[in-house]
């Protein structure tokens, strides 16, 4: 059956994950939140970031890994 999504696995990773409501004023608060919790304990970005939309919730993932 066809459909207009195209299901891929991705890598594992160690990741900084938050979830927010779906509007950009809850996104943008969230990755900022992420960027700080990351730096703060001395991690660094370790690949591109990552969304998935849950129905009614975004859940962003940072994959990380330490500096």
């Amino acid at each position: 059956r066809r459909s207009i999504y195209e299901v891929k696995d991705l890598p594992a990773v160690t990741a900084a994950t938050a979830y927010c409501e779906i509007d950009d004023q809850s996104a943008i608060r969230t990755y900022e939140a992420l960027s700080r919790w990351i730096s703060l304990r001395s991690y660094r970005l370790a690949g591109p970031k990552r969304e998935i939309y849950l129905g009614q919730v975004l859940e962003i993932q940072f994959p990380i890994e330490p500096a």
